[in-house]
């Protein structure tokens, strides 16, 4: 893959800070070269040092995702303490942050949006300490609405969710990716339906469910489920039946977000790749030549490379088709990929 690479003057200098809340004039790294990424009509340019940390230079751990809302603020997870206890931090789409939220809600290993009639919510899958384990359901103020536990009717052995779904008519999916692997289905008012899955990998069986999205790309909406260490997506029914796998040789499929007919795959082993509505790959973007960096936590900000991807743990679109990517990393990184539109012939 051909890469362009030239000089963007960096967003700082542009930006400016919410009314009230303080935050660093440090970019979450020093890189100032915007590259462009993916190829054909699927085409983004990195936006260098986009999230602006709240406080001193570094997020700290990230171990999550980001969700965009109706008006388009950017909600990321955050796994530190360190921003002044935010569990997240919202932000605009130039990388300012507008506010900290969730204080104390960190583990949220995944977020999603969504809006119950006419209110946002965020659903967050959470595998922190303590009750901090499950689905936790929050206001877009950080405010708790709703935990859910393991389910007392399930008798498998583990409890470490990794990702959380809702479905059009409510109903709550709970991936356990890092310990049974069952799903766990809930209707809207928190009443165990079923669970899923489990361990094994034959077709319906998984190694490491780790992500769990609502596909409605089809006739009808169905389950996409991020089979992590096969290294696949699963498709299962609302009713948690077993019906497809999707794709294949994926290398460490973590989670997957969708814009029209097109599905991104956050990949932990260095990338990012951009399925079509056949689940064919169309696009690679920041495939890592340094294998040493795949999956791996411990990159420091100095061996970062921009356009080049560590450790994709979750992703989001926003509704303009721009991509927010979260890494798994001990310093925390973050990245906005700006969709470039293809000109008109």
């Amino acid at each position: 893959m051909k890469q362009l690479i030239f000089v963007f003057l960096a967003l700082a200098s542009q930006a400016f800070a919410h009314e009230g809340v303080h935050q660093s004039d440090q970019p979450s790294h020093a890189l100032t070269d915007s590259v462009v990424l993916g190829q054909g009509e699927h085409q983004f340019k990195t936006i260098p040092g986009w999230a602006k940390v709240l406080k001193g230079q570094h997020f700290g751990s990230t171990h999550g995702s980001a969700a965009v809302d109706s008006d388009g603020n950017i909600y990321i997870t955050l796994n530190s303490p360190r921003q002044d206890g935010f569990g997240i931090l919202v932000y605009d789409k130039r990388g300012n942050v507008k506010k900290g939220i969730a204080k104390g809600e960190h583990g949220l290993h995944n977020l999603i949006y969504v809006q119950e009639e006419g209110t946002g919510y965020l659903y967050g899958a959470q595998n922190g300490k303590g009750q901090q384990m499950g689905v936790v359901k929050l206001t877009l103020d950080g405010e708790v609405v709703m935990r859910l536990g393991k389910p007392k009717e399930s008798s498998a052995k583990g409890w470490r969710p990794t990702a959380v779904a809702v479905g059009p008519d409510g109903d709550l999916y709970l991936a356990d990716g890092y310990a049974s692997n069952f799903v766990y289905q809930w209707n809207k008012e928190g009443k165990f339906i079923r669970q899923f899955g489990g361990t094994g990998n034959e077709n319906g069986k998984f190694n490491t469910c780790h992500g769990i999205s609502v596909d409605y790309r089809g006739d009808e909406p169905t389950l996409l489920i991020a089979d992590r260490e096969a290294g696949r997506l699963q498709t299962f029914s609302l009713e948690g039946e077993f019906m497809a796998v999707t794709a294949t040789g994926l290398r460490r499929p973590c989670a997957v977000a969708f814009h029209g007919d097109f599905a991104a795959v956050a990949e932990l082993a260095g990338r990012v790749v951009l399925l079509d509505k056949e689940n064919k790959i169309v696009t690679v973007l920041g495939d890592n030549p340094n294998k040493s960096q795949w999956a791996n936590y411990k990159v420091a900000p100095k061996d970062w490379t921009e356009g080049f991807f560590n450790a994709p743990h979750g992703l989001t679109f926003d509704h303009d088709g721009n991509l927010i990517i979260t890494e798994w990393n001990a310093n925390g990184r973050f990245a906005f990929l700006q969709k470039i539109e293809a000109k008109a012939e």
